[in-house]
């Protein structure tokens, strides 16, 4: 009776641990309207005064001695680090804007620098090109997008030093409240929506099969380091390359689980019988009402593999061994002969 042998393999980074994360899924967006860790304006008029403690935030360009610029920078540490920044939005409230009007242009700051030190001849570097711009000639609550540095912020490709707000050509006074003021109903936002991130991962036990056996897929689903509880997890299995994991073929589904307390799941699974090389086992959040489930289905050459070797009947060993003994034992009998 031929027998099989049934081996969880994993890639050579995961050898050790015995579990793949598979990727990363994304929860419904989160909104989250977060103030100032620091806001200023600079004035090459008085270039070396600090204004970190003043009221009031200053645009101006009338030339030479009057061109004044506002610094602000928000503490983002409370967005997950592998957030999708669905959308973000500066907002300033400006009670003052006296002609003549023009645009006023976001740039990102990309050198240090705190409110409390801050001046224009000390003024940190920016980017090349605005993020944004708005042509103010009123007052009131003025947004600028920022989306895209706030996804490089989170996702530590660019540091946070927040923006400038300067207007490139002659403009007027046009003046927002700093988070000094004493409303603070007036106070500068930055609205972020994002959506955090889930993480699914997979596991087989044990990792010798015998024919017709059985092994337990388990896993855990979570999201911000909390486990998520009657979520659809998808269990699939596919022939994969035995030297890097890689599927060769199309994915068969196993069966759809749902997770339990703490966001675990497990599954008992007969691998099939047949002769092949390799399987992989992938483990897919399925997505609901509340969770989208499209980005959870990457990762899979991190997939654990069921390798399934067959071994030569112990019966048949013996009889091949026993007529080589034979044979051997005739052709030196005949050699003395």
């Amino acid at each position: 009776m031929r027998k099989l042998r049934v081996f969880v393999l994993l890639l050579p980074m995961l050898l050790l641990i015995g579990a793949l994360i598979l990727d990363a899924a994304y929860a419904s967006p989160t909104t989250v309207s977060l103030w100032p860790s620091d806001d200023t304006y600079i004035w090459d008029g008085r270039s070396t005064t600090i204004y970190g403690s003043a009221l009031d935030l200053q645009i101006e360009n009338g030339g030479l001695g009057f061109i004044q610029e506002i610094l602000v920078r928000f503490d983002l540490s409370s967005i997950p680090s592998g957030a999708t920044i669905e959308s973000t939005t500066l907002k300033l409230y400006f009670f003052r804007a006296w002609s003549p009007y023009t645009t006023v242009y976001a740039y990102r700051i990309t050198s240090t620098w705190s409110e409390g030190s801050v001046t224009w001849s000390t003024r940190p570097g920016l980017e090349s090109t605005a993020t944004d711009s708005l042509y103010i000639s009123t007052t009131g609550w003025k947004t600028w997008s920022v989306t895209a540095d706030v996804q490089d912020f989170v996702s530590g490709t660019k540091t946070n030093y927040g923006w400038q707000l300067k207007a490139n050509a002659n403009i007027g006074d046009t003046d927002a409240r700093s988070k000094e003021y004493p409303d603070t109903t007036y106070d500068p936002v930055l609205e972020v929506t994002y959506k955090a991130p889930t993480t699914i991962t997979v596991d087989c036990d044990p990792d010798n099969v015998e024919p017709g056996g059985s092994t337990t897929i388990s896993g855990q689903l979570t999201s911000d380091g909390s486990g998520l509880s009657g979520k659809s997890v998808d269990l699939y299995y596919a022939p994969a390359d035995s030297a890097t994991g890689d599927p060769t073929d199309s994915w068969t589904p196993i069966t759809t689980v749902t997770t339990g307390t703490g966001g675990a799941y497990s599954h008992t699974w007969y691998p099939p019988g047949e002769y092949c090389d390799y399987w992989a086992v992938k483990a897919t959040f399925a997505g609901d009402s509340d969770y989208e489930g499209s980005e959870a289905k990457t990762g899979v050459a991190l997939n654990p593999n069921l390798h399934i070797i067959p071994e030569t009947p112990l019966g048949a060993m013996a009889a091949l061994a026993s007529m080589t003994l034979i044979l051997a034992a005739v052709m030196l009998y005949k050699r003395k002969t």
